[in-house]
């Protein structure tokens, strides 16, 4: 029982955080699209998208095989500690200096250099941000409260000190402030629970770590480049404004996609644990209908009251973001679909065959965006993300119906059907002169209905998974 209190109250403070902190950095993100501009919002994405590339070396799949290994062995959790900050601190050194390169040959205005530079420190507080360190010891709350912190001293600067274009490079410089600060409290906090690091050489466990977390990176560098890659070549071969435009497009998508990861830590340990074809069929059924029960009504509710969204929001320089956010609205439909496959599989092990999946999507992500961005800009990039999703889509489908016989498509289109209905019947009323936050509420209202009467989900279900890992 204390272990399922303690799981409930890991994934209580890590559902809060990540919903605070996506909340706090969408009215940041809002604000500052009104001070700075299409044009300077694009520069600030655009640096960000860049950089966290460079990141990625820091990172190098650390991240997910020290939790890993640290839950195992509480008694060794030092060495890691020591020798994966060894490892990270020297990348980030490299990383940057690679980067203050780039910098100086890129060809762009010398102020959009400098908020590169700015937001390439994002590596240095990378290499001592211990989130890793602290799920591995289960403390959830210390990852939750540095999440919610970061984004509101974010939010305050912005407010505070920036006021309009000129401000640029400021407004990088308080994002980036603000991420060091954090990281260095994170840094302090572990050092009093556990002493200060040491930079240890210890090459023949770097050889294992090395082993371990490579696949891992090159799955998480793969889901980077195509998460990112619309944005940094939108930034180098067409305009700030364009870029502005479709980061504010793809921030709501990203925004929308908030519940996949609450419903994936949810679900992961009776996902881990059912090894019979029925068990497997039966958990990944509960996961695929809560998962897909809140993304389509999101994604496609994004979609049908974008316009709504994008002014009200972000203010009417950046009514053309309307589109885009409705082509990534199709394009995160499908990603809820893809979570609902790839989430259970690496439960299962098949992380080998998921990356495959990953590795099919980023060839096409990238081929399409060189192919479609010079020529349609946001438009080929739009394009770009939904050809990426059904790529997925397609070979994840394929591994899945092969492990366990089922893909629950019945299941994704009532659900499509009743969101689809529903955002209708509320567009409807919004053309006729309801006021669009309204018309959204019913249309809400309406897809609960739709799946109460026809009893799609009943509470019960939730409160079987609830009690289920109560009792682990």
């Amino acid at each position: 029982m204390e272990a399922g209190r303690r799981i409930l109250k890991n994934m209580f403070s890590l559902s809060a955080a990540e919903i605070a902190n996506k909340g706090i950095s969408l009215v940041t993100l809002a604000y500052l699209a009104r001070v700075l501009t299409p044009e300077g919002l694009g520069v600030i994405g655009w640096a960000n998208a860049f950089v966290l590339y460079f990141v990625f070396f820091v990172d190098l799949g650390f991240n997910v095989i020290g939790p890993r290994e640290i839950a195992k062995n509480h008694e060794a959790i030092r060495r890691y500690v020591n020798n994966i900050s060894t490892i990270k601190i020297l990348s980030s050194v490299v990383s940057y200096i690679c980067l203050v390169i780039i910098a100086i040959l890129i060809d762009k205005p010398i102020e959009s250099k400098y908020v590169l530079l700015i937001s390439g420190l994002n590596v240095f507080a990378n290499s001592i941000l211990f989130n890793w360190v602290f799920q591995g010891i289960e403390k959830m709350g210390v990852i939750a409260v540095r999440q919610v912190t970061t984004s509101v001293l974010n939010l305050v600067g912005v407010l505070v000190f920036v006021h309009n274009q000129n401000d640029l490079i400021l407004a990088m410089v308080i994002m980036i402030g603000s991420l060091l600060l954090n990281s260095f409290w994170m840094f302090f906090y572990y050092v009093k629970m556990y002493g200060w690091i040491k930079f240890e050489f210890d090459f023949v466990f770097w050889k294992e770590l090395l082993k371990s977390s490579t696949p891992i990176a090159l799955t998480l560098f793969i889901v980077t480049l195509y998460n990112n890659f619309s944005i940094f070549l939108l930034g180098i071969l067409r305009t700030d404004f364009e870029t502005g435009i479709y980061i504010v497009a793809f921030k709501m998508l990203t925004f929308v996609l908030i519940p996949t990861g609450i419903f994936q830590y949810a679900f992961l340990p009776q996902l881990s644990r059912s090894q019979t074809l029925g068990e497997r069929q039966r958990i990944t059924g509960k996961y695929v209908l809560l998962t897909i029960l809140f993304g389509t009504i999101l994604t496609a509710g994004c979609f049908t009251f974008s316009d709504f969204i994008t002014v009200l929001g972000f203010g009417s320089k950046y009514k053309d973001s309307a589109i885009v956010i409705r082509m990534l609205m199709v394009s995160g439909m499908l990603a809820y679909l893809n979570v609902s496959y790839s989430a259970p599989l690496l439960s299962w092990n098949y992380e080998k065959k998921v990356f495959w999946a990953m590795l099919s999507g980023g060839v096409v992500n990238i081929v399409l965006n060189l192919i479609l961005i010079p020529k349609f800009g946001v438009t080929g990039a739009g394009i770009a993300s939904i050809s990426t999703e059904i790529t997925v889509l397609i070979v994840l489908s394929t591994i899945m119906y092969s492990v366990i016989k089922e893909l629950y498509l019945k299941i994704f289109f009532k659900l499509l059907f009743f969101a689809i209905i529903s955002c209708v019947g509320g567009y409807y009323l919004m053309i006729i002169g309801l006021y669009p936050l309204i018309a959204g509420t019913i249309s809400l209202l309406i897809y609960i209905g739709f799946n109460f009467y026809f009893k799609t989900i009943r509470l019960t279900e939730i409160k079987e998974v609830i009690k289920k890992k109560q009792e682990k």
